[in-house]
């Protein structure tokens, strides 16, 4: 019997040589079979990126008016007032809205006014443009407050009264009136229909009432094509326009040229007042008249 040996023979004289697996080979093995079923290939890594940068918020487009373009705006209405007070003739019968920014959604422009107070100009949204219309003043506001006062005493039981409200008059449009009156018990909309006078479905008013010291006569006519709008219940737009303090020098004595328009949307044609009356203490110019 030949002796045993390392090395095995089988009958055809062919040497083999046993493998053997030691037990830190095994585990290196494993550790790699590991680390390629963990590891994702290169599709899934694509994949898994894309799905990252889908859920990455995005930044939503903010609405930016500069103070040098407001303070602009305001400067040139204040000359209109300044060169009236002054004498000099100034074209009543001509629009002097100054837009400042266009391609303007609703929705930017409500949050814009919603976090950003400004005072020194009044603005409002019309078809996507932002414009300036008004510069708030003592005589402005003492009218406003003259007439509402005066309507206050006439019923302060079933009216409510207020200023300066958010009113969405179209897809684009909105303007904020100088003084608005409602019902007490008038119901509101049902919420999220989106029919009301803004976001939050309040009702409408029924009257809308505004001022006009800087802005010119046509401008102010203008309002009630805004209020009257298809998506609105306005009924009722009253329009006042100042057309500033004159003083005669020979006599030391100050007049004032004032009119009053009434439009109602029950009308033959809503678009043309009802009423128009001169109530200052001096006649408005013949192109005003005409």
């Amino acid at each position: 019997m030949a002796s045993s040996s390392r090395n095995n023979t089988d009958d055809s004289g062919v040497r083999y040589f046993p493998y053997r697996i030691t037990r830190s080979r095994s585990q290196q093995s494993s550790q790699q079979s590991s680390q390629l079923i963990s590891q994702p290939s290169d599709s899934s890594q694509l994949s898994s990126q894309s799905r990252q940068l889908t859920l990455q918020p995005t930044r939503e487009k903010r609405l930016y008016l500069s103070s040098e373009i407001i303070k602009s705006a305001r400067e040139r209405l204040l000359t209109f007032q300044e060169a009236r007070e002054e004498g000099e003739e100034v074209q009543e019968c001509v629009s002097r809205e100054i837009t400042i920014k266009e391609n303007v959604s609703l929705k930017e422009y409500l949050r814009y006014r919603k976090n950003n107070a400004i005072s020194s100009v009044r603005m409002y949204l019309h078809n996507g443009s932002i414009k300036i219309y008004e510069v708030p003043s003592y005589t402005h506001s003492a009218t406003i407050g003259c007439i509402t006062g005066m309507m206050n005493v006439w019923n302060r039981q079933d009216l409510k009264y207020g200023n300066d409200a958010t009113t969405i008059l179209g897809q684009n449009t909105e303007r904020e009136p100088d003084s608005w009156v409602r019902p007490k018990h008038r119901p509101d909309p049902p919420a999220g229909s989106g029919q009301g006078a803004d976001n939050n479905d309040k009702a409408y008013p029924t009257m809308m009432i505004e001022v006009g010291f800087s802005q010119s006569l046509p401008d102010l006519h203008r309002t009630a094509t805004l209020y009257f709008d298809p998506r609105t219940t306005i009924q009722i737009v009253l329009a006042i326009k100042i057309f500033g303090v004159r003083t005669d020098t020979t006599t030391n004595t100050s007049t004032i040229a004032l009119i009053a328009m009434l439009y109602l949307r029950t009308s033959i044609n809503p678009l043309i007042p009802t009423s128009v009356i001169s109530f200052g203490t001096a006649d408005p110019d013949a192109n005003t008249i005409t």
